[in-house]
């Protein structure tokens, strides 16, 4: 039987029962001697034992065995699209066993469900393979962006505590890429770099230049733009910049750019100079805070102007991918 048809067929658990049976010895006759005792049983160590039991295998175990020669691979997987678009083709998977294909194989598609504010949340899908031994699934919600990824394994009815060690080793990924639609919405900066010091000097340039080389045309910075308002709350910035801009633009984004320590000169005689991005999109229709994020960067430079440019650049391209995949 093959190793697949062990693992579509119920797993049922054997238990073995010992059964004792005993007898009572018959009374001594009257006037009879009594029986002399048995002789003393065998010590078990040099009673013949014969071949030892073996020892039952666990569920996690039995399903390990079931998969040794089983594999999985991507075989299809969709490009990306804009959010609320339709993916061209599905995400499908073929399963085979010493490389021939498997028919009715149980295969589970995770993949992503929402995306709230950066935080991906999933869902699953069971379905079989084909006689080809191609499984597939075709994501229908593409409402939210989101930069993720699809993972496809064979399905099991065990905890994911006895399975999930067992699983990892058969399980695949491919990319999910659903890119927002924000840059037809335009977008508001009030993104300030502050300098080493921990002055704030102007409005982020660097991550102004990065929106608008990924397409986001619609994007200026905020007309209410003083540093005194860098600690105000978002409501406030929203409000005093809707009062000027109305509903112009879609988004206002929030932030800072700041030094983790001051440019410093490495061992071989390079500049190091590491910053950190604090933002927050904000909705321009009521105000809400949509999407936040954190990033670090550390880049290196053969003199202080090279390193800050270079670090700058890198962690405004960081903040635009966050944007795109999560608005």
């Amino acid at each position: 039987m093959k190793k697949t048809d062990l693992y579509k067929a119920v797993l049922l658990t054997a238990f073995s029962f010992t059964y004792i049976s005993c007898a009572s010895a018959p009374a001594a006759d009257a006037g009879q001697p009594a029986l002399e005792p048995p002789p003393a049983e065998i010590p078990a160590e040099t009673a013949d034992a014969g071949e030892p039991a073996a020892e039952e295998k666990t569920p996690s175990e039995i399903l390990a065995e079931s998969l040794e020669n089983v594999s999985l691979e991507f075989v299809s997987q969709p490009d990306e699209i804009k959010k609320g678009g339709e993916f061209k083709v599905p995400y499908s998977v073929r399963v085979t066993e010493n490389g021939e294909p498997v028919s009715g194989f149980a295969v589970r598609f995770v993949y992503p469900s929402a995306n709230n504010g950066g935080k991906m949340e999933f869902s699953g899908f069971r379905t079989l393979t084909d006689s080809d031994g191609i499984a597939s699934f075709f994501p229908e919600d593409t409402s939210f962006s989101a930069a993720s990824s699809v993972r496809a394994l064979p399905d099991s009815s065990l905890p994911e505590n006895e399975a999930g060690s067992v699983l990892e080793k058969y399980t695949v990924t491919a990319e999910w890429k659903v890119r927002s639609d924000f840059a037809a919405k335009g977008i508001l900066l009030f993104v300030w770099d502050f300098n080493e010091r921990g002055r704030a000097e102007n409005n982020s340039t660097q991550i102004l230049s990065a929106l608008r080389a990924g397409g986001v045309y619609l994007a200026g910075n905020a007309p209410v733009n003083e540093p005194s308002e860098i600690e105000s709350s978002s409501e406030r910035l929203w409000k005093m910049n809707s009062e000027i801009a109305g509903n112009s633009y879609g988004y206002l984004l929030r932030g800072t750019v700041r030094f983790l320590k001051p440019v410093e000169v490495t061992a071989d005689s390079q500049y190091e100079c590491a910053l950190r991005a604090e933002i927050t999109a904000v909705d321009m229709n009521d105000g809400s805070e949509v999407f936040s994020a954190e990033e670090e960067c550390t880049a290196y430079g053969r003199n202080w102007p090279s390193a800050v440019a270079l670090c700058k650049e890198r962690i405004a391209e960081k903040i635009t991918e966050d944007l795109f995949y999560n608005l």
